[in-house]
């Protein structure tokens, strides 16, 4: 299968922001050709470009449908983040490549999975276009992503240990993933990323109200480690949990010590996961087997 990774740059990136979105490119590109093998998608694509005009208020969103814009995409997936999100860049950098896992995900992240929003659970009903659930983008992202993007990339000038990993936070890495420091790192990196999504979320909805004129609500709410408010779901859940549910994914992601090599599938929920009682498990709050 062939891959292809493009880049589409834009005027008002500045040397950071490109090197930042080249720099995922390239990880991306090798994600593909690791992780992708049953997606459906026979040529894959994905272009990270900033947008002057507020097309989508998400920091990032994905396609991979039949026809987008006049576009023939048949078979292709897509990612955008848009200029706000550029310009965050340098300050919310692991995070925003949390995001950007998370929409990768929705291409290769493996069941369950579904058409678009809708509900459905098996690759002959999805068969057209092939996009993993919200819940399972999130898994995706610090299960298999961010630990193959960051396995070479945890030097102390991109993530200040000490500075950010909490005591808990740390041994939790530490008693799932033992002497494997690699995975130990990546897993307290994955942690953090994920903890400051809620400032960032802060940080972006107000340049988004500033840059155009809005008044999107501003939440404020804060995330912390081992502590969900979220209780089980009576049936698979395809569109977005709530945020303390998918903040509970992704530390479940993070925490799980399967191999991080090994792909997800569209048809086997349990290929390359922690399942069952298993520490790392998907949460109940979201996915019902």
């Amino acid at each position: 299968m062939l891959i292809h990774l493009i880049i589409i740059s834009v005027s008002f990136a500045s040397t950071e922001v490109n090197k930042f979105i080249n720099k995922t490119e390239k990880d991306f590109n090798q994600i593909f050709k690791n992780q992708l093998h049953d997606s459906g998608y026979h040529s894959v694509k994905i272009g990270l470009k900033t947008v002057s005009k507020l097309e989508n208020p998400s920091p990032a969103t994905s396609y991979g449908g039949e026809n987008y814009r006049g576009r023939s995409t048949s078979g292709i997936f897509w990612i955008y983040i848009n200029e706000i999100t550029a310009e965050m860049i340098t300050k919310y950098p692991d995070t925003i490549q949390l995001i950007l896992c998370h929409e990768l995900g929705h291409a290769i992240g493996g069941a369950p999975i579904g058409l678009g929003q809708r509900n459905v659970s098996t690759f002959e009903k999805a068969k057209n276009v092939t996009i993993s659930i919200e819940g399972q983008a999130d898994y995706f992202a610090t299960l298999k992503c961010l630990p193959n993007i960051w396995a070479n990339s945890n030097s102390s000038n991109e993530f200040n240990h000490n500075l950010f990993v909490s005591p808990e936070e740390s041994e939790a890495c530490k008693i799932q993933h033992g002497q494997r420091s690699d995975r130990v790192r990546t897993c307290e990196r994955s942690l953090v990323a994920a903890r400051k999504i809620p400032e960032f979320s802060f940080d972006y909805t107000i340049q988004l109200n500033l840059k155009y004129q809005q008044e999107l609500q501003n939440d404020s709410y804060t995330f912390k480690f081992n502590n969900y408010n979220t209780g089980p779901t009576n049936e698979l859940l395809s569109e977005h949990p709530s945020p303390d549910c998918r903040y509970e994914t992704l530390v479940s992601g993070a925490l799980c010590n399967a191999d991080s090599k090994i792909p997800l599938s569209l048809v086997d929920e349990k290929q390359g996961t922690c399942h069952g009682n298993q520490v790392g498990s998907r949460p109940t709050c979201w996915y019902n087997p």
